[in-house]
């Protein structure tokens, strides 16, 4: 008996084409609208945001001082003052680190750069010293000439500052009013929703809580571990400002892909301009089996399904974020997908979980013909 493949009329194809079309332009659009109104009101939404980042990572400290009997206020300063404490003790900390060798780094970029010069010149290279001599009087004739932008390149970082300033003002206060008051906060909410959506509204905000928490606690025990070998290699080279190298590298962990490029990028330039491309080369090679063993064994054991976006996700998440509120965004972009990816696998599995079966073919669509 022959079964032969009928395709569906094209009338057919074109109506579940265009019924899906308008579906997707109006998800579209509703994004646009989330990411217009997070760029327009980034100065509240995002330290709010924040904020809430922030309390899921000390959450568990105030929970445990509360099971001890301390009260809710006092549990709350408690884990603001020690999480504020200990990021201005590593402020402080590289601060003293690249004022004690400002001047000995100043001296090493120059003696490296004039190296890297005669390099082009007597090097594989063989330039002209004459074309190098030019471009880099072409460069200093460029800096010179854009001295008036610079100044108010300097005047727009000042206003960057006050922001900044405000921001971690805004933060603060958003993490502490979380941690003490965020439990009554939710049960209000919930209390406004209908009671038919109100089971499935506290499911997802619980799933999003823990995937916050989760991120947060695995992403810097990978930035721990990441900042604290490439900081040793940084030491077994000689490198200047070997500490604050290393606590970039693990503020370069909370933002995939690109945080790990820019922080061994830097790295590595700094040593080819204080020790020379030896050392630089070594350096590069340490960075890159530390990152390596970070994206095959750390950040699986650590992270776990956290955050399981397939990298293409995460740099399109990045772009958007960068878009939407700069830095700060491209921070929270990774997280918030990895968290509506998390609620949509708990409440909704059927729409990522895919049956290996549908993906055989089926008799229906064979081409070849059975006796």
């Amino acid at each position: 008996m022959e079964q032969t493949y009928r395709p569906r009329p094209l009338r057919d194809w074109l109506t579940a084409a265009s019924d899906r079309a308008w579906r997707l332009l109006v998800v579209a659009a509703a994004i646009g609208v989330v990411v217009w109104t997070v760029g327009r009101l980034s100065i509240v939404i995002v330290p709010v945001m924040l904020g809430a980042f922030i309390a899921s990572l000390w959450s568990p400290m105030v929970t445990r001082l509360r099971d001890r009997r301390v009260p809710p206020l006092i549990a709350t300063w408690i884990a603001v003052f020690l999480g504020v404490g200990s990021v201005v003790g590593v402020g402080w900390a590289i601060g003293s680190a690249i004022a004690s060798r400002a001047d000995e780094l100043s001296s090493s970029i120059v003696s490296g750069w004039n190296d890297i010069l005669d390099w082009l010149e007597t090097g594989p290279l063989g330039l002209n010293p004459g074309l190098v001599s030019d471009v880099t009087d072409a460069v200093g004739d460029q800096l010179g000439a854009n001295a008036d932008s610079l100044v108010s390149g300097a005047i727009g970082g000042a206003s960057m500052l006050t922001e900044v300033v405000t921001g971690i003002f805004f933060t603060s206060v958003a993490a502490f009013f979380i941690l003490k008051d965020g439990d009554r906060g939710w049960r209000w909410l919930l209390s406004r929703i209908r009671v038919d959506h109100r089971r499935t509204v506290d499911e997802a905000g619980r799933v999003a809580w823990v995937t916050m928490r989760r991120y947060l606690g695995g992403t810097a025990a990978v930035g721990l571990v990441d900042g604290a070998l490439i900081g040793l290699g940084l030491v077994i080279l000689d490198v200047p400002l070997a500490l604050p190298l290393s606590v970039l590298v693990f503020f370069g962990a909370f933002f995939p892909f690109v945080g790990a490029l820019a922080s061994g990028l830097l790295a590595a330039l700094v040593t080819l301009a204080t020790n020379g491309p030896g050392d630089a080369a070594i350096l590069v090679i340490i960075v890159t089996a530390i990152q390596q063993i970070e994206g095959d064994v750390l950040a699986p054991v650590l992270l776990g399904r956290a955050v399981a976006l397939h990298p293409f996700v995460v740099i399109v998440a990045l772009a958007v974020g960068v878009v939407a509120a700069g830095l700060v965004g491209a921070f929270l972009a990774v997280p918030i997908v990895g968290i509506a990816v998390q609620i949509v696998r708990h409440l909704w599995p059927e729409v990522l979980e895919t049956d290996p079966a549908v993906l055989q073919p089926t008799p229906e669509s064979a081409h070849d013909s059975t006796e």
